[in-house]
């Protein structure tokens, strides 16, 4: 019996192949992760949101007064402080491995800007909270707005595909096109008294 083995243009041809194809298929898997770390900070802003309607509920309508400060959430409306935590900056904090998000230390940085001292009866449009890198997510961010619904945003919505502003710069350039929020009381209304939460 005559054995034959394969060739070396035909090994070569092999290699080429599966080079091709991981070429193509790669990129398409770091896509559809980041699309899912996408869709996880999109839940986190959700959670915030509702921890931002139950607190307004407990103080006169408000919601916390100081810009860039959330943790009045936690852990009273937000038991699980990784919920200010986004996967993706996260993965990056940590030269790109892959575990669950840590919980940050009270009064430590979080990923999510917040423009304090509206009112749940303010504007429905009004952004309020955001990631804190503009195109973190497949060239775009997550954005909380003040009646509580949650949206990723292109850099092509505003017109500049390169820049990398901050969130917080964002929120100031998108703030001359609102009209102005609720006077901001001196402190944070207390919960109501008379009673118990």
């Amino acid at each position: 019996m005559n054995r034959r083995g394969f060739t070396f243009i035909e090994l070569v041809i092999v290699w080429a192949i599966i080079a091709i194809l991981a070429a193509i298929l790669f990129p398409v898997f770091a896509r559809a992760r980041a699309k899912g770390y996408q869709t996880n900070c999109l839940s986190n802003l959700a959670n915030i949101s509702t921890a931002l309607k139950i607190y307004a509920q407990d103080h006169c309508g408000h919601f916390p007064r100081e810009n860039n400060n959330l943790w009045p959430l936690v852990p009273d409306y937000l038991p699980d402080s990784a919920a200010l935590i986004c996967p993706s900056a996260e993965r990056l904090r940590r030269g790109g491995s892959v575990g669950p998000p840590e919980t940050p230390a009270y009064g430590g940085k979080i990923d999510y800007v917040y423009w304090g001292g509206w009112c749940d009866d303010d504007r429905p449009g009004a952004v309020i909270a955001a990631d804190d890198v503009r195109d973190r997510h497949n060239e775009g961010a997550n954005y909380l707005f003040a009646d509580g619904h949650t949206k990723w945003i292109g850099l092509r919505f505003f017109g500049e595909e390169k820049s990398r502003p901050t969130g917080w710069e964002e929120l100031d350039r998108l703030r001359p096109a609102m009209p102005a929020g609720s006077p901001r009381p001196a402190a944070s209304p207390g919960p109501p008294s008379g009673g118990e939460r």
